[in-house]
Order: C-alpha cells, then sequence, then structure tokens
C-alpha cells in the first residue's frame, strides 16, 4: 500500500541521513585534527625560520667581530676563538631550522591531502544528497499522480452519488408538491362550481334591471331630441341678427377707410405711444395677423392714430395717439401712421422725422483667407501670435502673377505685396438725433458644476445677485479643460458648443445685448446699462467692447456684445470653428470670439473701465483697491463664496445706489376726427351697429345655453341607453359562462383525485431512490478521504526532497564565496541552465540571483536585472563590464581559495568605470541660486544671449538676474550658468555604446509649402523606398506631426508646441530605452548613420552620461534637423520637461527651446560641429566625407543628389565606409 511504501521510504531516508550524518562528523573531525596539525607545523616552522634568523645575525655579529679582532689581534685571541665556537653553533642551528622546515613541508603536505579528502568526502556526501533528492521528487512525483488518481476517481463517484441522491431527493419533492398540488385544484374545483350556481342567478337578475333601464332612456332621447330642434330655430334667429350687425360694422369701417390714410415706415418699431388700445370687433372677424391687415384695422377706426406691426410673434400693436420716436429699427418691424386724408400734412412732417432717426450702418468689411484669393479684397484675417498671445501679427496679401495668396509677412515668401492685415473698425458714437440701442441685457454664465464654481453660481442664483440682475438669463452646464503650460483654459472648442446653445434657444433676440460673464466674476449689470448708455452706440450695431487694456484688451470674464453682433457670428462665424481652432490651438475661447468677430467684421468699441483683473496685476488695471471703485461694472477673479461675497459688498458700498434713468415716455400727438360727413356717417353706422349688437346678445345667450342643454340631455340618454344594451349582453354572457365553469369544475374535481393518487406513489418511490444515493455517497466520501490522505503523503515527500535539495544547495554555498558588484551589467559568456529539481528558489531579487549562483559549483558568475527582475547564471566569469547602470547588480562565484582572484577581477572592472558628475539642480529666474551658486541658462532675447548670473541679496536669499546685482544687494557674484562639456572618457573607461534609434517627424496630409518642393510624405517616403538615412539606423520610427500654429514652412516657426507633442510619442513608443542613442533627423536633412557612429566613437563619452550634441557653428549650435541625444538624457528630459513648460518662453524654434530646456535641467553635451552642415548656416555644401547630415534639401531630387554627392565625396577622399552608405 502507499503508506507502507511510504513507512520504508521514510525508513531508509533516516538510516541514509544518520550514515551521511556520521560520515560528514568524521569528515569534519579529521578536517579539525588536519587544521590543527597544519598549524603546529607552521608554528614550528615560523620558530625554525626565527632560529634561522637569530643564527644569521649572530654570524653577522661574529664576522663584525672577527673584522674587529683582526685590527686588535693581540688583545683578542680569546675572543676569537669564542667567535668561531659562536659561529659553529649558529650554523648548526641553520641546519636545525633547515631540518624543521622540512618536517613542516611534509606534515603541510600530509595535511593538505587530508583536506582534499576530506572534501571529496563532502563532494560524495553532496552528489548522494543529490541523488536522494531526485529520487524523492521522483517517487513523490509518482505518489501525487496516483493520489491524484484515485482523488479523481473518488470524487467522482461522490459527485455520481450526490447527484442521484439529489435527483433523487428532487423527484421526490417535486411528487409531493404535485400531490399538494392536485389536492389544491380538487379544493379550487369545489369552490368553483359553488361560485357557477351563484354567478348564474346575479346575471338573471343583472339582465332585468338592465332592460328597464333601457326603456328609460329611449323616453329621455325623445324628450331631448324636440328641445335640441327649438333651440336650432332661436340660434338661427340670433345669427340672422349678428349678421346685420357685422354688415353695419363693416360698413361703418369702409367709410372711416375711405376718407383716412395710413404712412408705413418700413423697419422702425415705434416706441408705445401710451396705452395700447384693442380696438375690438363687435360681430366680425379681427384678423391683424400680417402687416396690411395691421394697418387696414387701424385706418377702418376713426380713433387709432399708431399701428405696428412684428413679422416675427405677428403681432400688431394699436394706439390712439402717435408718436415720432423710433424704439428700434429692424426688418421685422413695419409702424403705420394714420389719421384723416385732411391731417395728411402733419403725418408726414411725423414721418419725416421718424425716418431722420434711421442710424447709418456700415456693411462688414470682408477679407480673405489663406486659400481664398485676396486680388479683389486685398486684406487677409490670419494671424500669428506669441505663445502667450501677448503680441500678434497678420497676413499679407502677395501677388503672383494673376492670383493673390494670403501668407505670413515673411521674407522667404515671394510676390508683391498689394495688401494686410485686416484693419479692425472702431464704431463712431451715435449723433443726437440717432436711434441708439436700448440697454436690455441678456446675461448667461457657463459653470461647471464638478468644481469650486458650484458654490459661487448657487450663491449668485439664491441670491439673486450678478445675472439674475439682468432683463433675461441663463445658466449653461461646462465642463473641465485643459490648461496651457501658461494657465490659458484651452476652452475655444467647448465654448463654440456652448454658444451654440443660445443661438438654439434664441433668447438673446429679445434684448439688446448679450452678455457672457464668469462665475468667479462679480458682476453689477446696472452699472454695465450706465457704460453702456455713456457709449451711444447706434442702434443696430453689429459691435463688441475692448474691456481692459491688457494683451488683445478683451478678457473672457465679462463680454458685451450688440444683439446684432450676436447674429452676425451665428450667420457668419462657423468659418472662424475651421480656421482659427486649428491655427491657434491653446487659445482661451476669449481670444477666438475676439478673432472671430474682428473676421467676420464686427466693429469694436473700447470702455477700458469695465472690467478689474486680479490674475494680471497691476498690468491690466488690478489696483491697491480691490473692488473699491465704484464706476467698475465687473470685477474678475474671486474664486470661492467668501471672496466673492466681500468683494461684492465692498464694490456695492462704493457704488453710486442711482439707475439709469427709465426713458422717458414718448412725446405723442393726437389726430382727433375731423366733423365732416363721411366720419358723421360711419359713426351713426356703427352707433347702430353696437345698439343692435346690445339688443341681441341676451337672445343669443339664451339660445346658446338652451341648445347645450339639449345637447347634454341627449348625449346622457345615449349613454344610458348603450350602458344598458351593454348590461344586458354581458348577463346574458355571464350564465352561460356560469353553466360552462360547473361542468369544468365537476371535471377538475376527478382529476385532480386521479393526480392526487399517482403523485403519492411516486413519491414513494423516489423516497427509496434517495436512500440508495445516500448510502453510495457515504461510501465514496470515505474513499475521497483516502485519496486525500494518500496526496498528503505524496506531498510531504515532495517537502522532503525539496528540503534534500535546498540542503545540497547550502552545502555547496557552504563552501564557496560571492563578491557583488553593485550597479554593474558584466558581459555574459557561457550562459549556464540551473533549473530546480523540486525547490522553487525566489531569484527576483540581487541577492537571492547571487545565492542560487553560490549553490551551484559550475555558475562562475550572475547578473540580476531590476527592469524585469531577471537572473541570469554563467558557467565563465568575464571581468569585462557591458554597461555601469542602476538597477543591475553582477556577482562573481567561487571556492574560497578563489577569493583573491575574484577580488582581483572586481578591482578591474571598477577600474573601466566611467565618472559620470550629478545633476546640477540648478536656479531659475526669481528662484533662491543662494545653495547651488549656478543659473538654468535661460536667454532673455532668442537672437540675444544675455545669460543669467546668480548674485547673493543676503544671508537668506541670491537671484539669478541679467546684468549687474540689483541695487540695494550684497552684491557678491556666486555663480553664471551651469551647463557643463563632458570630455573624453581615458583609455581603459568604458565608453557609451553605438546603439541608435532615430526618427522623424511627418505631417502626412500636409501639402507642399512651395510649388517647386516636395512634401514631407514624399521625402519621408523616399526614405523608405530607398533604405536610407534612418532606414540604415539599429531601429528606427516615422511618427505623425501635427500642423504648424501658424503656418510656416515648417522650418523654425511656431513648431515648438508640436514637437513637445512629438516627443511624447517618443516616450509612449518606448523603444529609445534600447539604445544608446538617440537621433532626431528632419526628413529634408540627408543623414548618414554610420558616419554619426564614427563620431561617436571618437568623441568617448563615458557610458550612462546625460549628453547632448552641440552639432554646428552657428547661432546656438543646435540646429534641430539633426538632434542627437543620450538614452540617459532624454530619460532625465522625460521626468523633468515639465519644468520647461513653465519656465522656458516658446520664442524661437523646437532646437532652441529643446537646447534651453536641456541645459536648464542639467543635461550636459559635448561639441562635434562637424556634425551639420546647414543652408541656414551656409554650409550646406554635400561634398564633405566626414559631416553627417546636410540640411535642408526639399526636393526629393536633390534629396538624392546630395546623397550620392557625399558618398561619391567620401569614395574619392578613401575612405573605405562608402562602400555600405
Amino acid at each position: 500500500s502507499l503508506s507502507q511504501a511510504a513507512d520504508a521510504a521514510n525508513a531508509k531516508l533516516q538510516a541514509d541521513r544518520e550514515q551521511v550524518q556520521a560520515l560528514r562528523k568524521k569528515a569534519t573531525g579529521e578536517m579539525k585534527d588536519g587544521t590543527g596539525k597544519v598549524k603546529s607545523a607552521e608554528d614550528q616552522l615560523a620558530a625554525a625560520k626565527e632560529a634561522a634568523a637569530r643564527a644569521e645575525a649572530m654570524q653577522k655579529q661574529a664576522q663584525e667581530q672577527a673584522a674587529k679582532a683582526q685590527a686588535m689581534l693581540a688583545e683578542a685571541r680569546g675572543k676569537q676563538e669564542q667567535a668561531k665556537a659562536l659561529q659553529t653553533r649558529g650554523r648548526q642551528r641553520i641546519d636545525t631550522g633547515k631540518s624543521l622546515q622540512s618536517q613542516a613541508d611534509a606534515i603541510k603536505g600530509r595535511e593538505e591531502q587530508e583536506a582534499e579528502d576530506a572534501a571529496a568526502a563532502i563532494k560524495r556526501e553532496v552528489a548522494a544528497l543529490e541523488s536522494e533528492a531526485k529520487y524523492l521528487a521522483d517517487k513523490a512525483r509518482a505518489a501525487r499522480a496516483a493520489a491524484d488518481a484515485a482523488l479523481e476517481s473518488a470524487t467522482a463517484k461522490l459527485e455520481a452519488a450526490e447527484a442521484k441522491a439529489k435527483e433523487a431527493g428532487e423527484a421526490e419533492a417535486k411528487a409531493n408538491h404535485e400531490f399538494d398540488e392536485a389536492a389544491a385544484l380538487k379544493k379550487d374545483a369545489h369552490a368553483a362550481a359553488e361560485k357557477a350556481w351563484a354567478s348564474e342567478a346575479a346575471a338573471d337578475k343583472a339582465k332585468s334591471a338592465a332592460e328597464a333601464g333601457q326603456k328609460k332612456g329611449e323616453g329621455d332621447l325623445a324628450t331631448a331630441q324636440q328641445d335640441a330642434a327649438a333651440a336650432k330655430l332661436d340660434q338661427a334667429e340670433v345669427k340672422k341678427e349678428a349678421e346685420q350687425v357685422a354688415s353695419l360694422e363693416r360698413r361703418s369701417g369702409a367709410w372711416s377707410a375711405a376718407h383716412r390714410v395710413c404712412l408705413e415706415v418700413e423697419g422702425a418699431g415705434l416706441r408705445d405711444a401710451g396705452n395700447a388700445s384693442d380696438f375690438a370687433p363687435l360681430a366680425t372677424d379681427k384678423d391683424v395677423s400680417s402687416a396690411d391687415n395691421c394697418k387696414a384695422w387701424c385706418r377702418q377706426h376713426e380713433s387709432c392714430a399708431q399701428a405696428v406691426f412684428s413679422s416675427w410673434d405677428k403681432h400688431c400693436a394699436l394706439f390712439a395717439k402717435a408718436t415720432s420716436e423710433v424704439k428700434e429699427w429692424n426688418p421685422g418691424f413695419t409702424s403705420y401712421l394714420c389719421g384723416d386724408e385732411a391731417q395728411k400734412g402733419d403725418i408726414k412732417e411725423m414721418f419725416d422725422t421718424v425716418k431722420s432717426q434711421k442710424p447709418d450702418i456700415a456693411d462688414p468689411v470682408q477679407c480673405s483667407w489663406s486659400d481664398e484669393d485676396c486680388s479683389s479684397t486685398k486684406c487677409c484675417n490670419e494671424v500669428s501670435c506669441s505663445w502667450d498671445f501677448k503680441t500678434c501679427a497678420g497676413y499679407s496679401c502677395y501677388q503672383n502673377g494673376d492670383s493673390a495668396e494670403c501668407m505670413q509677412t515673411a521674407a522667404w515668401n515671394t510676390g508683391v505685396i498689394i495688401g494686410g492685415a485686416r484693419q479692425t473698425r472702431k464704431l463712431q458714437p451715435a449723433g443726437s438725433s440717432t436711434t441708439r440701442q436700448g440697454t436690455s441685457l441678456f446675461c448667461f454664465m457657463v459653470v461647471n458644476w464638478k468644481s469650486k464654481e458650484e458654490a459661487i453660481a448657487n450663491n449668485i442664483k439664491d441670491k439673486k445677485l450678478g445675472i439674475f440682475e439682468c432683463d433675461g438669463q441663463s445658466i449653461l452646464t461646462g465642463w473641465e479643460v485643459p490648461k496651457t503650460p501658461w494657465a490659458t483654459w484651452m476652452n475655444a472648442e467647448a465654448f463654440v458648443k456652448l454658444w451654440q446653445q443660445l443661438h438654439d434657444s434664441g433668447d438673446y433676440l429679445r434684448h439688446d445685448w448679450t452678455v457672457k460673464v464668469d462665475a468667479d466674476t462679480v458682476f453689477f449689470p446696472n452699472m454695465l446699462r450706465m457704460h453702456l448708455d455713456s457709449l451711444k452706440v447706434p442702434q443696430g450695431s453689429r459691435a463688441y467692447v475692448k474691456n481692459i487694456n491688457y494683451k488683445f484688451q478683451f478678457n473672457g470674464a465679462l463680454e458685451v456684445y450688440t444683439r446684432e453682433a450676436v447674429k452676425w457670428y451665428f450667420e457668419k462665424g462657423g468659418v472662424c470653428a475651421e480656421r482659427l481652432l486649428k491655427a491657434h490651438e491653446k487659445a482661451g475661447e476669449d481670444f477666438f470670439m475676439k478673432t472671430c468677430m474682428d473676421s467676420i467684421g464686427v466693429d469694436n468699441l473700447e470702455d477700458f473701465m469695465l472690467l478689474r483683473d486680479t490674475t494680471c496685476g497691476a498690468d491690466c488695471g488690478s489696483l491697491d483697491a480691490r473692488c473699491g471703485d465704484g464706476w467698475v461694472a465687473a470685477y474678475h477673479a474671486y474664486r470661492d463664496v467668501d471672496a466673492w461675497t466681500a468683494c461684492h459688498d465692498e464694490a456695492r458700498a462704493q457704488a453710486d445706489d442711482g439707475l439709469v434713468n427709465a426713458a422717458a415716455p414718448a412725446e405723442t400727438q393726437e389726430f382727433p376726427a375731423v366733423d365732416g360727413k363721411d366720419a358723421r356717417d360711419a359713426n351713426k353706422l356703427l352707433q347702430r351697429a353696437t345698439e343692435l349688437n346690445g339688443q341681441l346678445q341676451p337672445h343669443s345667450k339664451a339660445a346658446v345655453a338652451a341648445a347645450k342643454d339639449a345637447a347634454q340631455r341627449i348625449d346622457a340618454a345615449k349613454d344610458l341607453i348603450r350602458d344598458s344594451k351593454a348590461t344586458i349582453v354581458a348577463a346574458t354572457k355571464n350564465a352561460s359562462d356560469a353553466k360552462d365553469a360547473e361542468v369544468a369544475a365537476e371535471k377538475a374535481i376527478k382529476e385532480a383525485k386521479a393526480a392526487e393518487d399517482k403523485a403519492r406513489k411516486e413519491a414513494d418511490a423516489q423516497s427509496a431512490t434517495k436512500q440508495e444515493g445516500e448510502s453510495e455517497a457515504s461510501a465514496a466520501k470515505d474513499l475521497v478521504a483516502a485519496a486525500k490522505q494518500a496526496e498528503g503523503q505524496a506531498e510531504a515527500m515532495r517537502k522532503r526532497a525539496a528540503a534534500a535539495e535546498d540542503k545540497e544547495r547550502t552545502d555547496i554555498a557552504s563552501l564557496r564565496v560571492c563578491l557583488d558588484l553593485p550597479g554593474v551589467r558584466l558581459t555574459g559568456k557561457k550562459e549556464l541552465n540551473a533549473t530546480p529539481i523540486v525547490m522553487q528558489p525566489n531569484t527576483s531579487s540581487p541577492e537571492g540571483c547571487r545565492d542560487w549562483c553560490r549553490g551551484h559549483n559550475s555558475c562562475k558568475q550572475s547578473v540580476y536585472s531590476g527592469g524585469n527582475k531577471g537572473c541570469y547564471l554563467f558557467a565563465e566569469a568575464a571581468a569585462e563590464a557591458q554597461e555601469f547602470t542602476a538597477g543591475f547588480n553582477s556577482s562573481y562565484c567561487g571556492a574560497y581559495e578563489e577569493q583573491a582572484s575574484l577580488k582581483g577581477m572586481v578591482d578591474a572592472v571598477y577600474k573601466t568605470m566611467p565618472y559620470v558628475p550629478p545633476v546640477p539642480n540648478c536656479a531659475w529666474a526669481g528662484d533662491n541660486c543662494l545653495e547651488s551658486k549656478c543659473c538654468a541658462n535661460i536667454p532673455v532675447k532668442f537672437t540675444e544671449f544675455q545669460w543669467y548670473s546668480c548674485w547673493k541679496k543676503d544671508e537668506s536669499f541670491a537671484s539669478c538676474e541679467t546684468g549687474p546685482a540689483p541695487g540695494g544687494w550684497d552684491g557678491t557674484l556666486l555663480g553664471h550658468m551651469g551647463t557643463r562639456e563632458v570630455p573624453k572618457a581615458p583609455e581603459g573607461v568604458l565608453t557609451q555604446g553605438t546603439s541608435l534609434f532615430c526618427f522623424c517627424v511627418v505631417v502626412w496630409s500636409r501639402p507642399a509649402t512651395k510649388p517647386f518642393w516636395s512634401s514631407e510624405a514624399e521625402l519621408a517616403n523616399n526614405i523608405k523606398n530607398t533604405g536610407r538615412s534612418i532606414m540604415k539606423c539599429d531601429d528606427h520610427a516615422f511618427f505623425e506631426g501635427t500642423g504648424l500654429n501658424a503656418g510656416g514652412d515648417g522650418s523654425s516657426i511656431n513648431n515648438i508646441d508640436s514637437f513637445i507633442g512629438a516627443w511624447k510619442k517618443v516616450h509612449d513608443d518606448g523603444r529609445y530605452l534600447h539604445h544608446d542613442w538617440t537621433v532626431k533627423v528632419d526628413a529634408d536633412a540627408v543623414f548618414f548613420p554610420d558616419r554619426l557612429r564614427m563620431h561617436i566613437q571618437s568623441l568617448r563619452t563615458p557610458q550612462g552620461s546625460r549628453v547632448y550634441l552641440r552639432n554646428i557653428n552657428f547661432k546656438f549650435e543646435f540646429l534641430g534637423a539633426l538632434e542627437v541625444f543620450t538614452k540617459e538624457a532624454l530619460q532625465l528630459y522625460f521626468d523633468k520637461s515639465w519644468v520647461c513648460d513653465g519656465k522656458v518662453g516658446h520664442q524661437g524654434g523646437e532646437d532652441y527651446w529643446m537646447l534651453a530646456c536641456l541645459d536648464g535641467i542639467g543635461v550636459d553635451h559635448q561639441t562635434d560641429h562637424s556634425l551639420l552642415n546647414d543652408k541656414y548656416a551656409a554650409t550646406g555644401n554635400c561634398n564633405d566625407p566626414w559631416v553627417v547630415g546636410f540640411h535642408f534639401y526639399k526636393k526629393v531630387e536633390h534629396w538624392n543628389d546630395c546623397y550620392e554627392a557625399a558618398k561619391n565625396s567620401a569614395k574619392i577622399n578613401g575612405k573605405d565606409y562608402w562602400q555600405w552608405e
């Protein structure tokens, strides 16, 4: 049995262990005894050597005395004899010492042999342990397999038995349930029979009652129909009399219209001339749903002097008085001045006064976009702006042949400039008699309810402040958007969608002005009304208000537009979303809206006292008195409820409580009816119609009431008849259903009894089956328990085998030693496969990896990699480092007597270790440089290299400033810029490898920027097709680029953000980590990777250095056509580039930005001005056999010609590398 086999194995294992322990004890004793004897021999040898030394000293002394004796022969003969005797004894001692040394050597040899024999015995013991471990492991695996099979069989039997028992139990339960259901059915059947008998009786009773109700309803219907006929006759008589009233009313209106006149003022909405009058009809229909009908109704009434019709809501306002004051000029309005023909002169005078108030609104100026022909407009819409949008420059219209195109105003653009940037137009104030824009405000606020804005918005809403003091208001829901490095919200695209919501609602159309207010802006609408009133804006103007004298003079905290400007934006502004959002991806919505309004021809107004903003300091009007100006309409930014409320209260206390004076009532004029025959006749007809209508009204009301009552009674009678008939039908059906239910119930009783008998029999049968299944399950459980016991025994055997293997490795390790090399990745030779027999060693740490090597006699070297927690063992040791990098740990392992040799290898490896200085943490401008004593080197301007110096102010502060130290400072110069040139590594020191990861950034969809150039895609495809340039690097990539912020030819214009995005793609791609160098190559640069490898070898860059290469002797020595970085330099850049986002300006191109960033964060450099020939530096010659890159060649044919010329130059100059170029 398994148990007996396990016991026998345990007994044998115990006997073997006792034998091994005895052997080990004996070997240990012999080793100790041998070690003692060796020590005794060594002590005797030392004593002999000491005696020999004393003898030699005595011999020397004797010789000296002999020499002295010769000089004093007469006096020292006795001493001479003594010296000879001493000499003889010394020689005897020397001989004795030599004899003792021979004996010690013999003893040492004997003990060394004994030690070797003991070591051999231990090795035999280890081999026996290893064999035992393998035997036990195999036996444990076999026992485990048998136990698993037995467990699987027993488990299957148990599952089958339990399933059988469960199935039987379920069947028994089902049978019992069916029995219960049959009993319940029997009971229900009896109840149904009793119910059927009762239903039949009730149905007969309901049928009799319904027949009586039907007869009553038929009688009521006849009576109500007679009354309805009489009411119809009365209504016909009333209608005939009403037609007489209507005829008189129409004749009166016609006679009035015949002698009255109305003058139409198209597009004018006259002010209300007092209260509007209804001029309601007597019997005719009043249709005033068109301008002509509105005029006609006023003309038909003697006392109507003014009518105003609005087309959008088809409203006709009628007045007994007239005014010449215009409220609004709008194509949807039509106004009329009406009176007697005799008053036509007065009406005409008022008409002329009205027309004189109409503002002269200039048409918007139309300019062209960059892909449109600007020959006719001679002006351009696009602008290119600095990174912070403080300065913007417009495009110019360049004439080339028969067409003209808007392009950046730059020296490299060809053609004749026939026009420049759009000139914005400042709106002039309205004249004294010109209609002015009203002051009705529609205000809206955008709130991100998942931010701090929620509390501020709820405070404004609860207290009815801010936008809730406008004439109309709305709150729109915003969402989180990203920020630029200079803290501007990139929210233009989001607000384009929000403005569309305003368009869809149309609420702004009912007000003169539309105002956008930020939630963190303290806003006073009535103060804004006073500002707008003082601007004297001509009514109907398309205009926005420049609100602050900072940057582009339009701050999004408070945006003010006329209704007409917003309508024009919705009509023409779609082009802005297509053009401006792409050109200025990082712009805020205020810059977008201002630029869009300018582009579509909206005029502007200036009122720099509208807004005060705390975010830009005194530059934009934020003075010491935070909210204490009684004339400012809005204060920004107060981003919590307490700060907002404090500012509001302070401003309210300072503000003038007066409101904009309400508009005075319009001056009105009456046109009294002329006392003529026509007017008298018309009034008589109207008076007669009024009298007749008064007599008719009681009769008409009575006829209508009678007809209504008769109709109601007819409906009630019909309902009664219909309900009675339905009741009869239902009662008849109920009686029939009751009979059927009675028969069905009797049948169900019989069926239920049969089912009850059947269910009882099935329950008895399933109960027996259940008992049988439970018995089988009990037997199966016993089998499972036995199988699990066997499995436990097998696991115990496996553990004993693992323990034997572990002891074997421990015993081997006890005779060996390992020396660690932290931070070193050794070159591997003859990799060793040290797969464990049973045990599961943990090699996921440097210590675990080293100890696994130490436990194997054949392992001489281990290398641990922290990146993947990998452990690599080798049968040969190499005294050669592949790299010095944190995260690696290598170890040399060998016998104790090899320790000196191992230490020599460690020393040899560390002699090749390069020196890589720590990263300098230099201070940026304005930071404290007292500790670092160096400055991050940012030039003040792109073209003027004025570097910062660290000046001491006092004992606690120093700052990086340009020029001399500020006045009043200590003035001690502590340091300058922190950039460092890395020297070449000494011979024998490990240098950076030459593995290259190269990439190009290509905007594949961008067309050629000049007709005589190729596109970036064509240049990149040529590189792919020819297998040249980056295709010859160890690895390469083409990354998709983004468009430039403001066009340009892709050289050095506004491409910083584009390339920051490209470097992020390099980081996310991750392949750069597998290579020593990363190279960014422009598609229009002719590049030779093999030449770069030779340059790198000559630079001897210390391995692991954070270095970029300065590539040309021009400007700042780093042009972007060919940028070369060590892997470690890029790792530091990706770790700290966020610092550059806020510290390095966006002047110049991406190469200058990258240089300033790398220098600032502490990346070192090496200089090789022969890396690049560039046309920008007037070094564009392709005939240099040593230069690595040639730039720029923007046509495929020219690129290939330059490549061939450079290759041919190498061949002519005898450079053998031309063959693989």
